[in-house]
């Protein structure tokens, strides 16, 4: 179980990455939304899940991201203090594309 700091700097870096990205970020990465941060206990890793809007986004987002990192890592680190600021890990969220794909085939099952 993780203690509240690692939760309120999951939270914190989840806000902070947000941010970021909508606002400062040059790299076009869609209509991108982070879902979720996970931090580990040793602070050396940081999984970013990631959703976007369009599905057709989802290769953009991963490189635009993926470009960004050392950007992205200095500004975490310009407005959280920590000993160290985690390597990023970026995930695409498919937890909606999979709830849209149970509800179809419920609908699927009712007919």
């Amino acid at each position: 179980m993780k203690n509240n700091h690692i939760l309120r700097l999951e939270s914190d870096i989840k806000r902070i990455l947000s941010d970021v990205i909508q606002n400062e970020l040059k790299k076009d990465v869609g209509l991108l939304t982070i879902t979720d941060t996970d931090l580990t206990n040793d602070y050396s890793y940081l999984t970013v899940y990631y959703t976007v809007l369009n599905a057709r986004d989802k290769k953009k987002a991963r490189e635009g991201l993926e470009d960004s990192k050392k950007f992205l890592r200095s500004s975490i680190a310009s407005r959280v203090t920590m000993k160290r600021i985690p390597e990023l890990v970026f995930k695409y969220d498919e937890t909606y594309e999979n709830a849209k794909r149970i509800e179809e085939l419920l609908e699927q099952i009712k007919k």
